[in-house]
């Protein structure tokens, strides 16, 4: 089996950090799983901190119905490459599915950019 499909996806409650090729980032991440997750960490909250976010796995699109501000969208294909990226995905918008998505992170609006995310960079998250 390969080494980069081996991996275990906690509860929804665990928190995780990004890794930006092999550099550790100051952006906590967690998992969103189910519609309560996504309700009470995107919908309900005014704005995304600048060192959080939170991804989803196997998520071919996003939906940003109801959330209170622009985000930034990385889609991560199954090797760990950054696939496409949507700077300030704005609200009330869907992203066009992306094939071969792994997962997608969401990150505060204007976060890809300050932490130098580019297509291609290899993006993961570990456990804290």
């Amino acid at each position: 089996m390969k080494k980069s499909l081996l991996f275990k996806i906690h509860d929804e409650n665990t928190k995780y950090f990004l890794v930006l090729n092999e550099k550790k980032l100051d952006i906590d991440i967690w998992r969103i799983k189910s519609l309560k997750k996504y309700w009470s960490r995107l919908i309900v909250r005014k704005e995304i901190p600048i060192n959080e976010g939170y991804f989803m796995y196997r998520a071919n699109g996003f939906n940003s119905y109801l959330i209170n501000e622009t985000v930034d969208l990385i889609f991560v294909d199954w090797n760990d490459k950054v696939i496409k990226i949507y700077h300030h995905f704005e609200t009330n918008k869907i992203s066009p599915g992306i094939k071969g998505t792994k997962f997608l992170y969401i990150l505060s609006g204007g976060n890809v950019k300050r932490k130098n995310i580019y297509e291609g960079d290899v993006l993961k998250h570990q456990r804290i």
